[in-house]
């Protein structure tokens, strides 16, 4: 058989068994949606929320960073992101 055939061959082999895995590997497709739905519905993905201020008086900047046991909180109530994110 030609070297060319040989190299071309064996090139050939890896991409086919890569095509083959990934035609197979969507037969589970809906299975996985359907536990994902599962999860999200048993409440088990929930969103995040900051822990309230433990203290309110006497926050003290530790270097560069925020006191942090006067953050995260509700330091400015009635504030949101709109107030927050302001380009500028």
């Amino acid at each position: 058989m030609n070297q060319r055939i040989k190299l071309f061959l064996l090139l050939l082999l890896p991409i086919a068994i890569v095509v083959a895995l990934g035609l197979l590997n969507g037969v589970g497709e809906q299975t996985r949606k359907d536990d994902l739905a599962v999860l999200i519905e048993n409440n088990a993905i929930k969103p995040f929320s900051f822990p309230a201020s433990s203290k309110t008086e006497g926050c003290k900047v530790n270097g560069p960073l925020p006191d942090k046991d006067c953050t995260p909180g509700a330091v400015f109530p009635g504030v949101d992101t709109d107030t927050i994110c302001v380009k500028g």
